[in-house]
């Protein structure tokens, strides 16, 4: 009874929050930056189909949700509400969260779930665990339990004497990463926005994750 009564609450919440222009506003401008059609999706499938052609896109989906769940004081564990009307409007009850979840989520990474992937990192000589928005502490412990033979296996092809990456070479890493997101190259969610453009190397092979969350905390230090 306790949860039927919360979620009545929280739709409540969001039918309150889909009437005002900031929010209106917002979800357009994310849908504009992440390349969604400007009145949203149809249905499932129309997403799905646009999905499957645009799978580098499923990452901003995922962090832009978040990032309009944290503007407005929505719940993040139901944060999906939110990406339902970013991506099929009012009809967001109707939105089946899971459609995505089966597609690769970014370049080399390996048995990727809901919650979490792997990536063998040979240029920091490491394994990299992507974590996506909305998964619990139990899916991400989950995870790690079940591949902890193929992330041994990944750390046992490289070099064990190489030496952790010092702070310094972090932080030049860091400033040429907004250096480049300063000058047109990269966008505010870390995707290349032209191939064509002299972006290193080091920083193409990144996560585009990271690329996000080391530009966004570039921007927090110069405000």
């Amino acid at each position: 009874m306790g949860t039927q009564n919360s979620n009545q609450r929280l739709f409540e919440q969001l039918e309150r929050l889909f009437i005002k222009d900031s929010f209106k506003n917002t979800i357009l401008k994310y849908r504009e930056e992440i390349g969604i059609p400007t009145n949203g999706f149809n249905s499932n499938k129309e997403y799905k189909n646009w999905i499957v052609k645009n799978k580098n896109k499923f990452p901003d989906i995922q962090s832009a949700r978040v990032e309009i769940s944290n503007q407005f004081d929505f719940p993040i564990h139901y944060s999906y509400w939110i990406e339902a009307n970013l991506l099929i409007g009012n009809k967001f009850k109707e939105y089946k969260s899971e459609i995505p979840f089966k597609i690769a989520f970014s370049r080399g990474f390996e048995k990727p779930s809901f919650g979490c992937a792997l990536e063998k990192d040979p240029d920091f000589q490491c394994v990299n665990i992507k974590i996506f928005p909305g998964a619990s502490y139990r899916e991400i412990t989950k995870y790690i339990k079940e591949n902890m033979g193929e992330i041994k296996e990944f750390l046992n092809t490289f070099d064990r004497k190489t030496r952790p990456i010092r702070k310094k070479r972090q932080s030049e890493r860091d400033l040429k990463i907004y250096e480049c997101y300063k000058k047109g190259w990269l966008t505010r969610y870390g995707s290349i926005e032209n191939f064509g453009n002299p972006v290193p190397d080091f920083i193409k092979k990144m996560d585009m994750d990271m690329r996000r969350k080391i530009i966004g905390e570039q921007i927090k230090m110069r405000k």
